[in-house]
């Protein structure tokens, strides 16, 4: 129908040349001609969401407020005439009565594959059938993994399972890698429940899949936007060092920093960064040669004290690690040296100092010690020798005070 308005309406554009009146009379008459040339439009087929309204049309081109709407939902063996007062439908006629619309309100799983048809008489129009959508549960799919052990190798076979739950129509699962889709594989209903559905892929994982994302995507209308799940399987970080070629360096000098990169299966990427900002050889401080190994630093300014350089590396997959310096000027490095050497010496002196004088004062004290010791033991001992002598002489004459004879002291008799 609405060609045929659009070449009557065309042809009525082309008669530019004659009155208004008579080129408003051609329009006039062609969308008459046209309407009543059409036959009969709709209704069809409409798939709405679960809770929502669906909305049919049907334009039988005249007296459509004439023709009734009939329903028959799956399983029922006739239609039944769609009453207004019911509850579930609402119907009106639009302004210039060609066309009878039909809404079913908030429709539900029981409206799925129900028919609508309009009649009039013994006419009646085609059927359209309604499809009520469940959405698939926004936390699926969901993607893991299956072997049992975290730290995954080079060369190891693995498994990853992709699943989702609900959607009605059943939603179809695709592996992608990289973002590119792998070969078709069979997903399949869980054998725990109907509405769960797995797709597993198996690999075998070689240098080439560090770091790589294996993404699962769902598909169909029951899917609610890009509804998705990624997994890597395999993630080995690469190493990065960073040398410096001077051991020493100030304002104004030139200075190389080298970043070597390892990575599986290569480092493919280097990218260098002053205060986390990109450096680019187009900067008139800096030169990046050597594929990127090295930054050169052409001359060095007061304001670089103390900046962090950090190189990053990186893997195909994207896969990447980061090392970084700090510079320190040689006349900064040397007074800050000067100033922990001298406090240094001067603690270890004064440890020394008085160790020294700790010794010294044991020493003294042991001296005195063993002269004092020394002294007493003398005195006894004269003391007692004497005592002894006195105390015989004093008995001897005790013992022969009555007269008899005292026997002579050995040393006299010999005499």
């Amino acid at each position: 129908m609405h060609y045929i308005i659009i070449l009557n309406l065309s042809f009525g554009l082309l008669c530019l040349s004659k009155k208004r009146w008579l080129q408003s009379l051609v329009l006039i008459f062609s969308c008459i001609f046209s309407v009543g040339c059409t036959g009969y439009i709709g209704p069809t087929d409409v798939a709405v969401f679960e809770g929502q309204n669906a909305f049919l049309e049907y334009l039988p081109g005249d007296y459509a407020s004439s023709w009734n709407w009939f329903y028959k939902q799956h399983g029922q063996s006739s239609a039944m005439l769609v009453l207004p007062t019911d509850g579930k439908h609402v119907t009106f006629v639009n302004g210039m009565r060609t066309g009878s619309n039909l809404t079913v309100l908030n429709v539900t799983r029981a409206d799925d594959q129900t028919k609508y048809h309009c009649e009039r008489g013994s006419k009646s129009s085609k059927s359209a059938t309604l499809t009520v959508i469940t959405p698939l549960d926004t936390n699926y799919p969901k993607c893991t993994i299956t072997n049992s052990t975290d730290n995954i190798h080079v060369g190891e076979n693995v498994e990853i399972v992709c699943t989702a739950i609900g959607g009605i129509p059943r939603p179809s699962l695709h592996w992608f890698k990289n973002n590119i889709k792998l070969n078709e594989t069979d997903d399949f209903t869980s054998q725990d429940s109907s509405i769960t559905y797995l797709d597993i892929l198996s690999i075998s994982l070689s240098n080439e899949d560090n770091g790589v994302e294996f993404k699962c995507k769902a598909d169909g209308i029951s899917v609610v936007g890009n509804q998705s799940c990624s997994v890597v399987p395999l993630s080995i970080q690469p190493n990065v060092s960073i040398i410096v070629n001077k051991m020493s360096y100030d304002a104004g000098n030139s200075l190389n920093i080298t970043c070597f990169g390892e990575g599986i299966p290569r480092i493919s990427e280097y990218n260098w960064f002053f205060n986390n900002k990109h450096v680019t050889s187009s900067q008139s401080v800096f030169n990046i040669i050597k594929n990127g190994t090295i930054l050169e630093i052409l001359e060095l300014q007061t304001e670089h004290l103390d900046a962090e350089i950090r190189c990053k590396v990186s893997i195909p997959s994207g896969l990447s690690a980061n090392k970084s310096i700090i510079l320190s000027f040689t006349s900064h490095d040397a007074a800050t040296g000067d100033l922990i050497i001298y406090m240094v010496s001067g603690a270890v002196l004064c440890l020394l100092i008085l160790l020294g004088l700790f010794v010294f004062c044991i020493k003294t004290k042991i001296r005195r010690s063993q002269e004092k010791k020394s002294k007493v033991t003398s005195h006894y001992a004269n003391h007692n020798v004497s005592l002894n002598q006195t105390e015989f002489i004093e008995m001897n004459n005790d013992l022969y005070s009555n007269g008899e004879p005292q026997p002579e002291h050995p040393a006299n008799a010999r005499k």
